[in-house]
């Protein structure tokens, strides 16, 4: 698949977490680092997720989803700055959070 090729995620409004995306997102479609998910540790375990696309964020939506990850977590804004940039952390979001398309005559 093509470096810039389109992959977006749609959040389930069924999805616990759908009102905190919308809220910080502004609605629930999301841009992805890929169209596969990667499996990592998390709270709950092993999980898979999806990579989402920080650099695709608006100024006003990275502010927001900053401001909501260092209130749920207790993390300083600054630490969560640093965390979205690092391409080991990112935004991941739980694949099953997630309905995920792309277009497939963009693949290369």
């Amino acid at each position: 698949m093509g470096k810039n090729t389109p992959v977006e995620g749609t959040i389930s409004d069924s999805s616990p977490r759908a009102a905190d995306w919308r809220r910080v997102f502004g609605g629930l479609t999301v841009r992805l680092l890929s169209p596969l998910p990667v499996i990592a540790d998390s709270p709950a375990g092993r999980r898979r997720f999806y990579k989402a696309d920080v650099a695709a964020l608006s100024a006003s939506q990275r502010e927001r989803l900053v401001a909501f990850i260092a209130e749920r977590f207790s993390v300083p804004a600054a630490e969560v700055e640093l965390g979205l940039d690092d391409p080991n952390e990112g935004l991941p979001i739980l694949e099953e959070d997630l309905h995920v398309s792309f277009d497939y005559r963009m693949v290369v």
